[in-house]
């Protein structure tokens, strides 16, 4: 069996997709380890990528369909059917689901209840595609990242916290870490894989004033060497200025 992506639920179990779009559940002890539970074809098309997080985990296709589920009895909870073209990257925590979409050359952010699967609001704030989606889950913060500009906004009303430049082009994945930074992961020279790390203010103060003055960046980049260690070099350090803090609006 050839996995594709996999997430981990806990300490001892996961679930994998195979290349032919099966789910598989799987659980080890020791150095024993067996597929528990498996579901065929879980989507039309091709799958994107597999998120976890509590008892729940959210797979999504890049026809643009994605389906949350029950980590317990591999059931479906919801499907969202968001995308007619495709969907960029997705989080949730234990209220919200947050969606980039592509459809054509519109750019959007879709938002729904995790739990009854209502759809909330469209975020069309960005006119380049969304790479990077996730949710600061102390806070229900939406992180986005769209070329060269990092947004935050407030979950569910989508208010306007803060709109970052950032000197960097299209990010391949990206993870919020502790003490308000977040890494994005790009292709840069050669098709080396760079993280970028970018330390956000709001995200480490938890108020606004933070972005009402000049700040540092901190930025770092790391190579992903070929036996998949992380080469950390410190490279610059950046003063820039965020834009204005945006003026909340609903749609």
């Amino acid at each position: 069996m050839e996995f594709k992506k996999s997430a981990v639920l806990n300490s001892t179990t996961a679930v994998v997709i195979d290349r032919l779009r099966n789910l598989h559940k799987i659980e080890w002890k020791l150095n024993n380890m067996q597929v528990v539970k498996q579901i065929d074809n879980i989507h039309d098309s091709d799958i994107k990528d597999i998120v976890a997080h509590g008892d729940r985990f959210a797979t999504y296709s890049f026809g643009g369909t994605a389906k949350l589920w029950d980590s317990s009895s591999l059931s479906v909870i919801h499907t969202f059917n968001c995308c007619t073209e495709s969907i960029l990257d997705l989080d949730f925590d234990g209220n919200y689901l947050v969606i980039s979409c592509q459809n054509h050359l519109k750019f959007t952010i879709q938002v729904y209840d995790i739990n009854t699967g209502k759809h909330l609001r469209t975020i069309a704030s960005h006119n380049q595609p969304i790479s990077f989606l996730a949710i600061l889950r102390e806070s229900s913060v939406i992180v986005s990242y769209s070329y060269q500009t990092i947004q935050l906004r407030t979950l569910p009303s989508a208010n306007a916290i803060a709109k970052y430049h950032v000197n960097m082009g299209t990010a391949r994945n990206g993870v919020l870490l502790s003490s308000g930074k977040v890494a994005l992961i790009s292709e840069f020279y050669e098709r080396k894989n760079i993280i970028n790390v970018f330390e956000l203010p709001y995200l480490r103060d938890g108020n606004t004033n933070a972005q009402k003055r000049p700040y540092t960046m901190e930025l770092a980049f790391a190579a992903i060497l070929a036996d998949s260690s992380i080469l950390t070099l410190p490279f610059i350090i950046e003063t820039v200025r965020p834009e204005n803090v945006l003026t909340a609006s609903r749609d």
